[in-house]
């Protein structure tokens, strides 16, 4: 029995079905163990010479044809008919395989023993040009795929390509692509096979390269289409959709992929101003506020009322709301109202003075009442200075719960604008918007939130964050930032001198280390622990794990907000530590996310930005995280930390690089798979690395001792 049948349907792209075949060629398989159907679905002429050419190369290859244009789901279907291979392989005529990439697939199924594994898809033009595509972003084929990890490779676009199937999965599950469905037919092709394997694996060494065409995923081709095509595209989206929408078990994060998918094919059909057939817009109508409501922090609140709209059948008014976000009245009033503001802030900066008892603080621009900001603030209430002084909090979106003497007021409204122009004092850790000026009588201490370990500001050589693509403009911006700055605290030598370099930071450096980690030294105690516990509802008859990655700058949820990055498989984790602990899930204060973690019951906690991460610190037992720079102040605590990173090459080699060799300094086992993760927990695998966990301790934790904000409150207060 031959090993893979690779399925090529063929319809139109002579021009490239030369390159697809010779990467075929090129993965150096056993003429005995694979072969090549490719399926002529009306195909242009002069495709037989092709054919003919490889199999004169000595390519196992059929060539079955017909002369009706049925569409690639039926060529794919008739081609896994005819298949003799112990595993299917979906091949479009005008994309190819980088060399090794079937092998690499083959050994990582069969290795795992494992139904289903997926590779890299990378996009190129028709020059082929990959970009700063390398093979050092690629990850080893030792990843198990969590339905989150698989899943979160169809955000934009679900595909069948560069899957290796065991077809006897297809066969018992009657998996077939739907017959008559032209457009979006690997949608509920990909569902079903996701809901009758158990496992997966990703193995992102293995790469297909899809060539970029006018027409483009599914999704944008809508925008482009006329009138007739994009009616048929949605008709066969909505088939498809209802279809999948109704698997048994589809899990909650399929079904946010497929909603958000639909609510991106509505929006580009109302700023295309295409016209949609009143059957398909109604049958639309019906299942979108339920997909809206899949999604609902996704889409800003002008693109979410127009799909709202849509759902209601007022699909004029949709169009108008969505024109207005686009650009339209909405954006100059918007623009108008902005500049006007902004005029008044500056007129305000020029003529009101700063007070020097006017002390302005906020933490993570106003999303938490957290941090060295807040440990400072309390030491001034435990010290009586909220009586001497006016403290004024940023809030961004609600009150937070501040003891002392306060005012608290709503970050860039026009009272946050008056109380910058007359604060003597900015205390803040994050920076504040590029159009606030300071005073040569105001003081600004930036605390700044963490020992870097991923590269910073002037260090970064590319940018991927939301609202940046430019990194020189980047560069200025911060630079412009940073001069603001009179005062920096440091955690340690290494950070002191990252922080000048990366911030072109040219004002004083306090060496006294972070304000926040004075509580952990205050409140480490069994007694401090179970307050802590119980203000936090959290179960005092169990350990706690805590999870807390950093933030991925590519996953952008919106304007300087992103996606939960839970790479770790919960199921696993429940089945494995669920009746010794519960697992605290912390978002990073960019994260913005409405996952729904029920199904979990009371293994995982959910712990956002308004909750202080040192009171987490002080419960958990042991602390599992990735590039984050909660590693350098948990090591204070000399408690057990596990480091899961699956995507570290991409992370390292992309997004945004080391300062360190951060796989040989890290105070814990490194862990790139669940299994390896869980395994490291089981066996205590930490306490092979107490020598490095106390260097790790020695390099940067050398200033802390808990005198952090008395040692600020005395630069600030009474050196004034």
């Amino acid at each position: 029995m031959k090993k893979i049948s690779i399925i090529v349907p063929f319809h139109n792209g002579l021009s490239y079905i030369d390159d697809c075949l010779k990467s075929i060629m090129e993965q150096n398989l056993e003429s005995d163990s694979y072969e090549v159907l490719c399926m002529g679905d009306a195909p242009e002429e002069g495709i037989v010479s092709y054919i003919e050419k490889y199999e004169q190369a000595g390519m196992p290859v059929r060539y079955i044809q017909w002369f009706e244009n049925r569409g690639v789901g039926y060529a794919r279907n008739r081609g896994v008919e005819l298949a003799e291979g112990e595993y299917i392989y979906f091949l479009d005529c005008d994309d190819y395989m980088k060399a090794g990439c079937l092998k690499k697939l083959l050994e990582c199924a069969e290795n795992n023993n494992v139904s289903l594994v997926r590779g890299e898809i990378v996009e190129t033009d028709d020059n082929n040009d990959l970009g700063d595509y390398t093979e050092n972003e690629i990850i080893k084929c030792d990843k198990k795929g969590s339905d989150a990890q698989l899943t979160a490779l169809f955000e934009t676009e679900i595909t069948i390509l560069n899957m290796l199937i065991k077809k006897q999965v297809i066969v018992d599950g009657n998996i077939e692509f739907s017959d008559g469905i032209y457009y979006f037919s690997d949608i509920d092709y990909v569902m079903q096979l996701l809901g009758k394997v158990d496992e997966y694996y990703l193995a992102s060494d293995a790469v297909l390269i899809k060539r970029k065409t006018d027409e483009g995923s599914r999704l944008h081709a809508i925008s482009k289409a006329d009138c007739d095509t994009a009616d048929k595209m949605m008709k066969d989206f909505m088939y498809v959709y209802k279809k999948s929408m109704a698997e048994k078990n589809i899990s909650p994060k399929r079904k946010n992929i497929l909603s958000g998918i639909f609510c991106e094919n509505v929006i580009k059909i109302l700023k295309s101003g295409i016209k949609l057939d009143n059957k398909t817009a109604y049958e639309m109508s019906v299942y979108l506020r339920d997909a809206v409501k899949n999604v609902p922090n996704r889409y800003p609140l002008v693109e979410k009322e127009a799909l709202l709209f849509f759902a209601g059948r007022k699909y004029k008014t949709a169009e108008k709301m969505i024109h207005f976000e686009g650009g339209y009245l909405k954006g100059i009033m918007r623009n108008i109202a902005k500049k006007l503001v902004i005029a008044l802030y500056r007129v305000m900066y020029l003529f009101l003075q700063p007070r020097k008892k006017v002390v302005v603080f906020s933490s993570a621009l106003g999303r938490s009442y957290a941090g060295n900001p807040k440990a400072i603030y309390e030491k001034m209430v435990e010290m009586g200075l909220d009586k001497t002084h006016k403290c004024i909090w940023f809030y961004d979106s609600k009150l937070h719960d501040i003891p002392g003497r306060h005012k608290q007021v709503r970050f860039k409204s026009l009272k946050y604008l008056f109380y910058m122009s007359i604060a003597g004092i900015w205390i803040f850790d994050a920076r504040q918007p590029v159009f606030i000026r300071k005073s040569n009588r105001t003081t600004y201490l930036q605390t700044w939130h963490g020992t870097p370990l991923k590269k910073l500001g002037l260090d970064m050589n590319s940018v991927y964050m939301s609202g940046e693509d430019d990194i020189k403009k980047y560069h200025e911006s911060f630079r412009k930032n940073a001069a603001t700055w009179d005062m920096l605290i440091a955690q340690n030598d290494f950070s002191a001198e990252t922080f000048r370099r990366a911030f072109d930071f040219k004002g004083t450096m306090l060496n006294i280390g972070y304000p926040r980690n004075d509580k952990l030294f205050a409140d480490n105690s069994q007694d401090s622990v179970k307050l802590i516990k119980e203000k936090l509802g959290l179960p005092a008859d169990k350990k706690i794990m805590l999870y807390a990655p950093t933030w991925r700058d590519d996953n952008i949820a919106g304007a300087g907000i992103y996606h939960f990055s839970c790479g770790i498989d919960i199921d696993m984790m429940k089945k494995e530590f669920g009746e010794d602990y519960v697992l605290v899930l912390k978002y990073h204060y960019l994260v913005k996310d409405n996952t729904d973690w029920s199904e979990y019951g009371d293994f995982v906690y959910v712990s956002d930005e308004s909750v202080d991460i040192a009171d987490l610190y002080l419960v958990s037992d042991i602390l599992i995280t990735d590039y984050s720079s909660v590693m350098f102040d948990y090591s204070l605590l000399d408690r057990p930390m596990y480091f899961y990173c699956h995507d570290i090459k991409k992370y390292k080699n992309v997004l945004r690089g080391f300062y360190f060799d951060f796989e040989q300094t890290a105070p814990g086992p490194i862990s790139v798979t669940m299994e390896q993760l869980i395994s490291d927990i089981k066996n205590e695998e930490h306490k092979n690395y107490s020598d490095r966990y106390t260097e790790f301790k020695e390099k940067y934790n050398p200033w802390d001792d808990g005198q952090a904000s008395l040692k600020v409150i005395k630069t600030l207060f009474e050196e004034r």
